[in-house]
C-alpha cells in the first residue's frame, strides 16, 4: 500500500513500502531516524536525495562514490554489517553523503563515512572508516582547491 509523506523540499511524495530504507543504528547526530527513502532519476543525476520519512526536515545529499573517486574502496568486517544482514557483497550499494556550499565548485565527499545499503534487505548503516586514507571533507572537484574559497559552508538541508 503506497503511503504519503509530507517534506519540506519535495512537498508530498508517495512511497512504496518496498522502497523504504531502514538504518537500524540511525545516522550519528540523527540517531532517532531510521527511515529513509532514496530519491533518485536523471533530474537529480549524478545526485541521489537521501529522505528521513521520521523527521520531514532531514535530507542529504548522496552520489556513488565511484563516480567521482573511481578507486574509492572500503574495507568492514562481518560484525560491522551484522545490523544490515548483509552476507554477499553483490547485495551491497555504497553511497557517501555530500555537502554543498554556497559555492558548488568547494563541494566535499565524507569518505570516512560511507553508507553501506543491503539492496535486498532494505537495511543500511553508515560505517566509520579507520585510518588516513579518506576524510570527512574530501574535496570532489580538486581544482577548486587552488581557487578562493567560500569561509562558509553548510550542511545540505531539505
Amino acid at each position: 500500500m503506497i503511503e504519503k509523506f509530507f517534506t519540506q523540499r519535495f512537498g508530498e511524495i508517495a512511497i512504496d513500502p518496498d522502497q523504504v530504507l531502514t538504518l537500524p543504528e540511525g545516522l550519528p547526530g540523527f540517531p532517532d531516524c531510521r527511515r529513509f527513502v532514496l530519491l533518485e532519476g536523471d533530474e537529480y543525476a549524478p545526485f541521489i536525495w537521501m529522505q528521513s520519512l521520521d523527521e520531514p526536515d532531514l535530507c542529504f545529499v548522496t552520489a556513488d562514490p565511484l563516480v567521482f573517486f573511481p578507486d574509492y574502496r572500503i574495507q568492514s568486517t562481518r560484525a560491522e554489517l551484522a545490523s544490515i544482514q548483509l552476507t554477499e557483497v553483490e547485495k551491497a550499494r555504497v553511497l557517501v553523503i555530500l555537502v554543498i556550499p554556497d559555492n558548488p565548485a568547494e563541494m566535499t565527499a565524507n569518505l570516512q563515512g560511507p553508507l553501506v545499503v543491503n539492496t535486498e534487505k532494505r537495511l543500511a548503516k553508515q560505517l566509520v572508516l579507520v585510518g588516513e586514507t579518506y576524510t570527512t571533507k574530501h574535496r570532489l572537484f580538486p581544482a577548486a582547491e587552488a581557487e578562493t574559497s567560500s569561509p562558509t559552508a553548510r550542511e545540505p538541508s531539505c
